[in-house]
């Protein structure tokens, strides 16, 4: 009884094997990416990574521009309009908006040429189009993850609070 329990295994591994072996060589005679190779590898995790270096320069911006710039302009508004605090007089909305839209552009300038530039500088001293494919790849991949993650969490920051 103890032999048979484990034939429906074996069969089912025999019948796999092939399928497994003609799926490899389809992949090896089509010239796809192939992250066995080393470089293209580590143009994946490169990609992976930078995703995250991408994340908290955006992420520490927010919090420069916050700091620095929308602070100071709110007490000057307070400053000039005394009537804010009691309801008498409006804010200046749009010179915040403004002034938060010309930060952001500002502050989004080095990331920017960053990774404008990476798939050349990636691409040239590894295997080309293969490292940048990969990297591409990963930074999709991590990045939808990265996504969901920062998703669920500004959810539960905002029903926190």
């Amino acid at each position: 009884m103890g032999m048979l329990s484990t034939a429906a295994y074996v069969l089912t591994m025999d019948m796999f094997g092939p399928i497994a072996d003609n799926a490899g060589g389809i992949v090896e005679m089509s010239l796809q990416v192939d992250i066995a190779i080393p470089e293209v590898f580590i143009g994946g995790l490169l990609g992976s990574m930078l995703l995250f270096v991408f994340s908290a320069w955006a992420c520490s911006a927010v919090g420069r521009t916050a700091q620095e710039v929308v602070v100071n302009e709110v007490r000057r508004q307070f400053v000039e309009r005394p009537g804010i605090m009691e309801y008498q007089e409006k804010s200046d909305y749009g010179r915040c908006v403004a002034i938060v839209a010309a930060a952001s552009l500002r502050e989004m300038i080095k990331p920017g040429f960053f990774f404008r530039l990476l798939g050349h500088f990636t691409g040239q001293p590894l295997l080309g189009a293969k490292v940048v494919a990969s990297m591409l790849m990963f930074a999709t991949v991590a990045g939808i993850l990265m996504a969901l993650f920062l998703n669920t969490a500004g959810g539960a920051w905002d029903n926190a609070k």
